[in-house]
């Protein structure tokens, strides 16, 4: 028997490139579609980045999270600091979701973190490749 109350809403997609996390993010999220992807999104973190410096581009497309949404989330971008998330950029649709976003689920920029906003996803790649993010992965090892 399951234990939600209501059907998982809300779309999205994750793509890695080189030092790239890559989301896009489709419409309203309940706390069942947050949940099921921070499974898929921790899995991507451990199975291509394993401990390496990454960056994220996170695209909205009239995408909200409902309040009970906010704790999965946010234990999420803790999740991807933790595992050596170094800059974000985001590519916001409307203002609203910046503002929902930036207040509610985004950490405020430290030392070792750079986060910019975007309403253009070429702009904010040209962000993330003036960290010099997309570069390619060095061989490890002998």
């Amino acid at each position: 028997m399951s234990t939600s109350k209501f059907i998982a809403h809300g779309e999205y997609t994750l793509d890695v490139e080189s030092h790239l996390l890559i989301i896009h993010a489709y419409n309203g999220w309940n706390v069942e579609r947050s949940l099921a992807f921070k499974v898929n999104f921790e899995q991507m973190i451990l199975r291509h980045f394993d401990g390496q410096p990454f960056a994220a581009l996170v695209c909205t497309h009239d995408w909200l999270p409902t309040p009970d949404s906010i704790p999965v989330l946010q234990s999420m971008t803790s999740f991807a600091l933790q595992q050596g998330m170094f800059a974000q950029a985001y590519c916001f649709s409307s203002s609203l979701e910046a503002d929902v976003i930036l207040k509610k689920v985004s950490p405020q920029p430290a030392p070792n973190f750079k986060r910019e906003c975007f309403f253009n996803e070429q702009e904010a790649r040209d962000w993330l490749a003036s960290l010099e993010v997309t570069r390619p992965r060095l061989a490890t090892g002998s």
